[in-house]
């Protein structure tokens, strides 16, 4: 899995859909829309389209939208033809029975965690994919004694030196080789 160079965090109300819920009457009508009767905002579908059928790109949908509503959410971003890598909703209903009515209204302790837990599964992607790269680059690179001698003290001297910078230790290695490579070839 290649790790994405960039990562869209969408909000579905209010942001990708017209959706007003000041008024109980408001919440209602938002709830029992189908997701043809759903109106984008101008320009958003198309945005959203093309950052999710872009190569390198996620996006994420967090909403404050009851889960009860996934199908119609679902059935609204599949018309406009938008394609989504994780989709988290506010489970309301949980917060209702166990009496947390605050949590009703709050967004950011709900959206926080999901957004956390979506960064992090991306930074694990991103390690797998640099581990596998180092592996490849490793394997086609070091061919001779002096380029495993190499390897293996600029291991030695990372995991010593911590705060080691390195472009010095690239920099160190280049003059090793130039200075070893006319010694083994001559």
């Amino acid at each position: 899995m290649t790790a994405p160079r960039h990562v869209f965090r969408w909000d579905l109300d209010k942001t990708y859909l017209r959706t007003e819920f000041d008024s109980v009457r408001d919440l209602i009508k938002s709830a029992i829309e189908t997701a043809a009767d759903k109106q984008a905002y101008p320009g958003a579908t198309a945005m959203l389209r093309t950052l999710s059928n872009t190569d390198g790109y996620k996006v994420c949908i967090v909403s404050g939208s009851p889960t009860q509503m996934r199908t119609v959410l679902a059935a609204k971003l599949a018309l406009d033809g938008v394609t989504y890598d994780e989709f988290v909703l506010k489970d309301n209903l949980r917060n209702i029975l166990r009496g947390r009515f605050r949590a009703l209204r709050a967004q950011i302790p709900y959206k926080l965690p999901a957004l956390l837990a979506f960064v992090n599964g991306v930074t694990a992607a991103a390690i797998g994919a640099i581990t596998g790269a180092v592996i490849v680059l490793a394997r086609r690179s070091m061919t001779d004694v002096p380029t495993v001698v190499i390897a293996v003290a600029t291991v030695a001297l990372l995991l010593k030196f911590r705060k080691l910078q390195e472009p010095v230790v690239i920099a160190a290695a280049a003059v090793i080789g130039l200075v070893v490579y006319p010694i083994l070839h001559s």
